[in-house]
């Protein structure tokens, strides 16, 4: 029998839910694409349509611990380069910042929880080792720009407040 695995998954206002490891297989052929985002630079686009709940991918980059990301990028909030790290647990983060060590992922920008340009759910594995995956929020058409929300947390250290 195959083993089953629960992650962590984060949720507005602090709560916690479970995911099954299952759902982490997409079912259906997804393409996406790195294009011109405006005044955010590039985003990452839906080149098909992506259903609800489909599995996108995960944040993939280079595992740093504490240590090191401080050493990387300290305290400098204006640091651009440090805006493509993401939290994993308390000593562990994902940075992306390197395009040949991460994934398309890196590409997707910000959106506010309520509003309708976010379209991707944030799942976080929060144990040594864990993981962030990406899911659809909801139906997402062709063309348009995967959005997720980067959180109160992002925010704060970057020491500005979203649009």
């Amino acid at each position: 029998a195959a083993s089953i695995f629960y992650w962590w998954k984060v949720v507005e206002g602090g709560g916690i839910g479970f995911m099954d490891t299952n759902l982490l297989n997409p079912a259906t052929k997804m393409e996406v694409e790195v294009a011109s985002a405006g005044k955010k630079g590039m985003g990452l686009f839906a080149k098909t349509r992506i259903k609800k709940g489909q599995f996108l991918m995960e944040y993939a980059g280079e595992r740093v611990d504490d240590f090191e990301l401080f050493r990387r990028y300290g305290g400098d909030t204006e640091n651009e380069e440090a805006s493509y790290v993401m939290r994993v647990t308390d000593q562990e983060f994902i940075d992306c910042s390197n395009a040949s060590r991460s994934n398309l992922a890196r590409y997707m920008n910000h959106a506010a929880a309520k509003s309708q340009r976010c379209n991707i759910e944030k799942r976080v594995a929060r144990k040594p080792g864990g993981a962030v995956y990406f899911f659809a929020a909801r139906d997402i058409e062709s063309g348009e720009e995967l959005c997720f929300d980067y959180g109160n947390e992002y925010w704060s250290a970057k020491g500005v407040i979203p649009e």
